[in-house]
């Protein structure tokens, strides 16, 4: 038994890798046959996902190439050719295994796909077996990065409110002199004390003791309700993987307890949301990570000019 693995770089599919098992004997095999299996019985893929397929062989007289062909919503690609050597193997093993580990490239996105593979023995005679698979649209997300929220300083000049659509903090002065900006606006950076800490709160959770936006100086007709979730175990690299609007409805469903106002958070978090469903354009889901929590005058609070997050935003275009 001999086992060898290899990498094989196609023109346009991306990277494939194969494990070959062989194993040698006298025994009678009877003519070529090949088998493909496929563990994926619905056959739909999603950009970034890997696809296993297994090619098992018996050849009589022993084989000498081992062929695959992409075809792509009907397009034919060019024929891959290994011989036994080219995988590292005696010439012409009578039996053997190919497991091919594949991941969708995003050049596959929408596309119906189809894997050919044939073998061919010493005498010239050949076995195909393919199978078909399709992949799931790629959406890409909308990013937004390296976003300041300044800490709430309760004079409406600190830019603590957040609108994930344009990816900018605003001040409650900027929103007053612009009412078309409320309906933009998601959630807030409030900090309500040490026990409770660095905090989000939708506008339609109206704080009077922090800002009375329905009150007279500020007087916000809409407040949206924004639906918060913390993904408990998230990382940054897990946030930075985030890249089709699949990926945003799958941690918006691993994110924990939803709430319009969350608290007690801290530098690193990632949190899943949804906005209102009355917005313009209606919900969008998404996720954000808090890349730093500045405590700027080291006072223990977030209540002060020197006080800011940095955030990165990710959400359905």
């Amino acid at each position: 038994m001999k086992r060898n693995a290899i990498f094989l770089v196609l023109a346009v599919f991306g990277l494939l890798t194969l494990t070959f098992c062989s194993s040698d004997s006298d025994d009678d095999f009877g003519t070529l046959t090949l088998e493909v299996m496929n563990s994926d019985l619905d056959g739909v893929y999603e950009v970034g996902e890997t696809l296993n397929a297994t090619v098992t062989f018996i050849s009589e007289e022993g084989l000498t190439q081992l062929n695959y062909t992409f075809e792509v919503d009907g397009v034919l690609g060019v024929k891959t050719t290994q011989t036994p050597e080219d995988l590292g193997l005696d010439p012409n093993p009578i039996s053997g295994t190919v497991n091919f580990n594949y991941v969708i490239e995003q050049s596959l996105s929408g596309a119906e796909v189809t894997i050919y593979f044939e073998v061919i023995d010493l005498k010239d005679q050949k076995e195909e077996r393919h199978f078909t698979f399709n992949v799931d649209e790629f959406i890409a997300v909308a990013e937004f990065t390296d976003i300041t929220v300044e800490g709430p300083l309760f004079d409406n000049s600190s830019k603590s409110f957040v609108a994930t659509s344009t990816g900018m903090a605003y001040s409650a002065s900027d929103i007053g002199d612009d009412s078309n900006l409320e309906g933009l606006i998601d959630f807030g950076f409030h900090y309500f004390g040490p026990l409770d800490g660095i905090s989000f709160v939708s506008p339609s959770d109206d704080i009077d003791s922090w800002y009375d936006l329905s009150g007279t100086d500020l007087n916000w007709m809409t407040r949206n309700r924004t639906t918060l979730r913390l993904v408990d175990n998230a990382t940054s690299t897990d946030f930075d993987a985030l890249a089709s609007e699949i990926d945003l409805l799958i941690i918006f469903d691993e994110g924990g307890d939803q709430y319009s106002t969350i608290v007690e958070l801290q530098e690193g978090d990632v949190l899943a949301f949804e906005t209102d469903a009355d917005k313009t354009g209606g919900s969008k889901k998404g996720a954000l990570i808090i890349r730093s929590a500045v405590d700027g005058n080291t006072d223990g609070d977030y209540l002060d000019a020197e006080d800011y997050l940095v955030i990165d935003i990710k959400v359905q275009n």
